[in-house]
């Protein structure tokens, strides 16, 4: 590589830097919000957790007992996420009033996960509101119950032991600058590298 060409590759990637930072900067701040349940096989002396949603029918298990995979269900089910959307008229967030559309991206911002080491269920939202991404996490909270009656899962109150209840988040969650930066870096040399050996195979065709 020549100088002349060595100086526009660094002043180029330095560019393609400023570019990555002020398009983060512009992207809208997220925020997520989340509370930890504790999974209702670990309530249970000498039960393990040797799948990732439970044992349901270990007769360890009491007569009231709900498997973690219940309760996963309710927390990701359509008639729980079309409740949501209404209550919170999330249609507004999403600017959209097609249902199908606001429910995906309803889903992209839920996390509902289970830690079997631990033995709890995380269940995260997020929100370019702090306050939006709090109350939807504790308002599913609260309609498991609610479900629960509905369904006649299990006469067990409350359906799930919250450890820790959800707060109003500080600091945003997303979008990432220095993550950002990483691939765009990654991007660029890449770029280069291919251009260079584009470059390279055309003399050669030149010359032959």
């Amino acid at each position: 590589m020549n100088r002349k060409r060595l100086i526009r590759s660094i002043v180029g990637f330095f560019v393609f830097q400023i570019l990555i930072v002020i398009y983060t900067l512009l992207l809208p701040r997220e925020y997520m919000s989340y509370a930890t349940l504790l999974a209702p096989e670990s309530e249970s002396p000498g039960v393990v957790l040797n799948t990732p949603y439970g044992q349901l029918q270990n007769p360890e298990l009491s007569p009231e007992a709900v498997s973690s995979k219940a309760i996963i269900a309710l927390l990701e089910s359509r008639r729980l996420a079309r409740k949501v959307l209404k209550t919170f008229n999330l249609f507004n967030e999403y600017k959209t009033n097609n249902e199908d559309i606001a429910l995906k991206k309803f889903n992209k911002n839920l996390d509902v996960s289970l830690d079997p080491e631990k033995g709890i269920i995380t269940l995260s939202f997020i929100s370019q509101n702090p306050v939006l991404a709090r109350d939807v996490v504790l308002f599913m909270l609260n309609q498991l119950d609610s479900l629960n009656l509905k369904l006649k899962l299990t006469p067990r109150k409350p359906l799930a032991k919250v450890i820790d209840f959800p707060d109003i988040p500080r600091k945003k969650y997303r979008p990432h600058l220095s993550h950002n930066i990483i691939i765009g870096s990654f991007l660029y040399l890449s770029l280069i590298i291919l251009y260079l050996a584009f470059n390279e195979i055309l003399q050669g065709l030149k010359v032959e």
